[in-house]
């Protein structure tokens, strides 16, 4: 399946919902949908039961299209009659693949009395709702925090650092306070050493923790800083070229980070952050950020169910 229909397979799931509770509205006489050998097979307890396995996720789904359609009248955003009609023409073209062709499709809607036409105009009725949460996940992908996250990794400012490593490791039957203190005592007398001259590739050599980068005196090679830890980031933020932070704490335990050299940011914010917004609003709207947006309006909304 392409990007842009898998990219609304939460409609495709609501479709096959819609169609289901549509067949057994089809019925002969005295509320009877089918016989098998004589064994009627009414109406009223077919709908019953299909709502009882499927009334609460097809009610889900209406409840996600006004919160979409909500949001985006809070923000301004609206869908243009074009953007629609394609949207329809992909819908209908996935719906009669998903049925097994155009005759089968046919058969299906003709079996609920209804027609090509009369499903464009319900596509074009929950389309709507659709395009707008498209449009609140793009418009997402672009705030302000958005895009200065995607230039610092992009453009950002660079260092070339090492680090000595020790690893908060708390036994059963000590305080995890007390071992945080202990780790950094350890490193604040390694920094002693270094203001007394010691090399602090040989002292990461000797003393860190990291198996990765202890053979190679710490070195952690260039980082852009917008990938570091944040809180090790914060610690180097005002660190000078051939100096070391203070002890800091990380997932990996407390370090000690000395900077080699950093690198400015190779661009302006300004000058390509028009750029960065193009480059961020062209790719489809996938299920996973669909997802997201629909559970953070979930999440605001007080939705209950009686």
């Amino acid at each position: 399946m392409n990007q842009p229909l898998q990219a609304f397979s939460l409609y495709t799931r609501a479709w096959f919902l819609v169609l289901a509770c549509c067949v057994v509205s089809v019925s002969g006489q005295d509320g009877v949908v089918a016989e098998v050998d004589g064994h009627p097979f009414d109406q009223a307890e077919l709908e019953h039961r299909l709502f009882a396995r499927l009334g609460r996720q097809f009610t889900q789904y209406c409840i996600d299209l006004y919160l979409y359609e909500r949001e985006a009248e809070r923000r301004g955003l609206r869908v243009e009659d074009g953007e629609l009609e394609v949207f329809v023409e992909l819908r209908a073209a996935e719906a009669e693949q998903a049925a097994g062709g155009k005759q089968a499709y046919l058969e299906l809607l003709a079996a609920q009395g209804s027609s090509p036409e009369a499903e464009k105009q319900r596509l074009r009725e929950d389309g709507r709702p659709l395009l707008l949460a498209q449009k609140l996940v793009r418009t997402e992908r672009v705030r302000d925090e958005a895009l200065r996250i995607a230039f610092e990794l992009r453009y950002g400012a660079m260092l070339h650092a090492r680090h000595i490593l020790v690893r908060f490791e708390v036994p059963e039957d000590e305080d995890s306070v007390y071992v945080a203190m202990q780790c950094e005592e350890r490193l604040r007398r390694l920094a002693e050493k270094l203001e007394n001259g010691a090399s602090f590739a040989k002292l990461a050599e000797e003393y860190s923790e990291d198996p990765v980068t202890r053979a190679v005196g710490g070195d952690l090679g260039p980082l852009l800083i917008a990938e570091l830890d944040a809180s090790v980031a914060a610690a180097i933020q005002e660190v000078p070229e051939g100096r070391w932070s203070e002890p800091v704490q990380s997932g990996q335990g407390f370090h000690i980070v000395y900077v080699e050299k950093r690198q400015d940011a190779t661009q302006r914010f300004e000058d390509v952050v028009a750029d960065i917004r193009r480059e961020l609003l062209l790719p489809e709207v996938g299920e996973e950020e669909m997802e997201s947006l629909t559970r953070r309006l979930r999440a605001q909304a007080d939705i209950r169910w009686n």
